[in-house]
């Protein structure tokens, strides 16, 4: 099914990346003063062009790919014996035409108009002087992404033999998936998957869609310069981040309502949430508040023993820990990234509780002409809080729900720093 290959390359489908991204800020001083400060700004970024997916997965010999077949376990021993041979049939290719498989083309192809992504961000701020250490401000973002990739998977139809991309009116019902969520609440889940007559080729179209985020924030910061013998620093953010699912997206999306691995979406539902990968692979991060407070005190600084204490608080909400639960192996995706099913309407119906931490700082710094030494002493959640921040998400593993990971418990660090002039 795999011969081999000598590729000399491609040109990834002949798109151009390239854009414009002008920034542009404002400053304002107003008042006869001059304590009041106005700013605006207007930026546009773009998405960097990397290895993958825009190029690795054109390339026939870069991107992993292999064949699917299904066989009859006829002693139960989970193994393709030989016996068993004569019942193997082939399911679905990934990464490479099942049709000509020696072929120096794969099945994934990119949009030759395909362009970055781009994010515009527009922000007003202001900023108070009321005495001349002691600063308020309040700063508000909008900000817009638009022009996101999405991966559309290829069929061919089998009466014809010609290759378009599937649609939703594609996709027919199969048997749903059954599951339990974490109040004990069963849930059934219904499942698409392509029609007869339709057979995915294992590939996909690359291109910008439709789909949109919008992000609005407020932010009102507190800052006290060291003066009197202490300082303070402050700021609570709240914010609204949103997907906008357009009609072209959900005109090819299958109907199974999954939440995407990577890309930080579900579906059926608007909210943003980003997941992260590795060991963090079911942290969905995306919190609408979060504050800190931070402040230093000088001990008798006009004294030889005096020094430095400080402490810090800060809390976020919880982030999202919507429950899922993995699709069947060998589910042709089509090139899409991999999926799991939904068990909420919502990602953020469940989240994990809130974090709050609560940390301390002293210093002592011993002067010796141009030389400096500093004793240390930080304490990091000192109220040893055990908050849980990840747990086993996938209803069909037998872990499911399972704390994975919690808050750090309380730790002191002894530090030394030397310094010279």
């Amino acid at each position: 099914m795999l011969p081999p290959l000598t590729f000399a390359g491609n040109d990834a489908g002949g798109f151009k990346w390239s854009t414009i991204a002008p920034r542009l800020g404002l400053t304002y001083a107003a008042g006869d003063d001059r304590k009041t400060l106005l700013r605006a700004s207007f930026s546009r970024y773009a998405e960097q062009l990397g290895q993958n997916p825009q190029l690795i997965r054109v390339s026939p010999t870069a991107n992993y790919s292999y064949a699917y077949f299904y066989f009859a376990d006829a002693n139960g021993n989970l193994k393709l014996d030989q016996a068993e041979r004569g019942s193997l049939y082939f399911y679905y290719g990934y990464g490479f035409d099942p049709a000509n498989p020696g072929a120096l083309t794969t099945a994934n192809v990119n949009s030759k108009d395909l362009q970055p992504y781009l994010t515009d961000e527009v922000t007003f701020g202001v900023e108070h002087a009321f005495t001349s250490d002691l600063l308020l401000g309040a700063t508000f973002t909008y900000r817009n992404i638009h022009d996101i990739a999405e991966l559309r998977p290829f069929v061919i139809d089998d009466a014809t033999g010609a290759q378009r991309l599937a649609t939703r009116a594609d996709y027919v019902p199969k048997a749903p998936t059954t599951a339990t969520l974490p109040d004990g609440t069963p849930v059934v889940k219904p499942l698409y998957e392509l029609r007869e007559g339709l057979t995915a080729t294992g590939g996909s179209l690359l291109t910008n869609g439709d789909r949109t985020q919008d992000y609005k924030g407020v932010t009102l910061s507190l800052q006290r310069r060291l003066h009197d013998r202490w300082s303070a620093r402050g700021h609570v953010t709240y914010n609204d981040w949103k997907w906008k699912m357009g009609d072209e997206f959900k005109f090819y999306d299958n109907p199974t309502d999954t939440i995407s691995d990577g890309l930080g979406y579900s579906d059926s539902n608007e909210t943003y949430v980003e997941r992260s990968g590795g060991s963090k692979g079911n942290v969905f991060v995306g919190s609408k508040w979060n504050f800190n407070v931070n402040g230093l005190y000088q001990v008798a600084p006009d004294r030889v023993w005096g020094f430095d204490v400080g402490g810090s608080v800060t809390g976020r909400q919880g982030y999202a820990a919507p429950p899922s639960k993995s699709r069947q192996s060998g589910d042709p995706l089509g090139g899409t990234p991999r999926r799991t099913v939904q068990l909420t309407d919502d990602l953020d119906d469940i989240r994990h509780a809130n974090v709050y931490t609560v940390d301390a700082h002293l210093g002592k710094d011993f002067k010796l002409d141009d030389f400096t030494l500093s004793l240390v002493v930080d304490g990091f959640n000192l109220l040893n809080s055990h908050t849980v921040l990840q747990r086993e998400l996938d209803a069909r593993l037998s872990r499911y729900q399972q704390i994975t990971e919690e808050l750090s418990p309380r730790v002191f660090r002894l530090g030394l720093i030397f310094r010279w002039n």
